[in-house]
């Protein structure tokens, strides 16, 4: 079982919960929320955790992509949760999936491991783990297939 603490505001907490095994941290972006992060810390703060474990989630409410985009980028997260009015939409838009995409491929160094045709390894940074690792290994196969 994976388990997700959200609403953290103390860096320390963040830590120590790391430490604990804790998959999924989450950080509220949320200006109205009684637990946004940015009232007692920065992007910067963010970005600056040296996690071995947990993944960091972005929580946001009803704000629009390009911002989402910038502290994705800024707070080096690795996840985003919507939980505002987002349409399917909204979530399915072609150029916010192709940016997210490229984004995560890029600051996860993913073109290492797919230049050394390390499928298990970019499962587990894609997945967090090996789940999916069969599927992925048929479909990069498949790939190489195409441009031989």
């Amino acid at each position: 079982m994976q388990i997700k603490v959200c609403g953290m505001t103390q860096m320390e907490q963040v830590k120590q919960l790391d430490e604990m095994g804790v998959a999924y941290i989450g950080f509220i972006f949320y200006p109205a929320s009684k637990r946004f992060v940015l009232t007692k810390n920065t992007l910067q703060d963010i970005a600056d955790l040296q996690l071995t474990q947990a993944k960091k989630v972005g929580v946001f409410v009803n704000e629009p992509l390009t911002s989402i985009l910038d502290i994705i980028k800024t707070a080096q997260l690795d996840m985003v949760q919507l939980h505002g009015d987002e349409t399917v939409a909204y979530c399915d838009t072609l150029e916010g999936a192709i940016e997210s995409a490229c984004w995560f491929w890029n600051t996860h160094n993913l073109n290492v491991l797919a230049d050394d045709n390390d499928v298990t390894g970019s499962t587990k940074v894609i997945n967090g783990g090996t789940l999916g690792l069969d599927d992925r290994k048929a479909r990069w196969l498949k790939a190489l297939k195409a441009f031989n």
